[in-house]
């Protein structure tokens, strides 16, 4: 079993423009005074930045965690990883993925998986065929947020949960921080960065061994 938890972080801020929806940011109606009206159009921008990790269109792969024969281990190249840097943690994961042991992660058939693939396309890397086989990836991928849903629909009332959520509820020590502030802490601060990553795997594992 390899246990394994992305990380993302924004484009370039010259793709994130290049990337920026067709019309614009478009300021309230109300609003006549140009400089409430920059401001407003400068506040939707950084709204929608805020949330471009959320997408691999405006996003890319910073890091990925493993656990592996009780080691765990980071991919990564520091912050602000460029496109070689990018396809090369994505060889790696797929390369993971083709072998013999089963993957297993949070919400990843969802995002995780998905979100990698993207970026593969928009890389150019190779993506090994039955990646994309529905039937493989039940079986090669075990989503710890399957366990939880028990399979129902993810968008029923109660269904959904954090891993956080999930880890006190099993009476786990919880993460330690927020994925959406990955990133920043790469720049600024990357040994906590990549700490923090590294208790999401451990944590992974802890969660498996309770529910798996």
């Amino acid at each position: 079993m390899i246990f394994f938890d992305i990380e993302t972080g924004p484009l370039t801020e010259d793709e994130l423009r290049f990337r920026e929806p067709s019309k614009g940011f478009q300021p309230r109606a109300n609003l006549t005074d140009p400089k409430k009206i920059e401001d407003d159009i400068a506040a939707k921008r950084e709204n929608w930045k805020e949330k471009a990790t959320l997408s691999a269109y405006t996003s890319r792969v910073w890091a990925i965690g493993y656990h592996k024969n009780g080691e765990t281990s980071i991919d990564h190249y520091g912050a602000n990883p460029n496109n070689t840097n990018e396809a090369g943690m994505l060889e790696w994961f797929f390369e993971q993925a083709n072998g013999q042991h089963q993957m297993c992660g949070f919400n990843i058939n969802a995002f995780d998986v998905p979100y990698i693939i993207r970026r593969a396309y928009a890389l150019g890397v190779y993506i090994p065929g039955n990646i994309r086989n529905p039937k493989y990836l039940r079986d090669k991928f075990l989503d710890l947020m399957d366990l939880w849903t028990l399979w129902t629909y993810r968008s029923e009332v109660n269904n959904r949960i954090s891993l956080n959520a999930l880890a006190k509820h099993l009476g786990l020590k919880g993460k330690t921080d927020s994925g959406a502030n990955f990133w920043r802490n790469m720049i600024s601060d990357q040994k906590n960065a990549l700490a923090y990553l590294k208790r999401d795997v451990e944590l992974l594992v802890e969660v498996h061994d309770k529910i798996g």
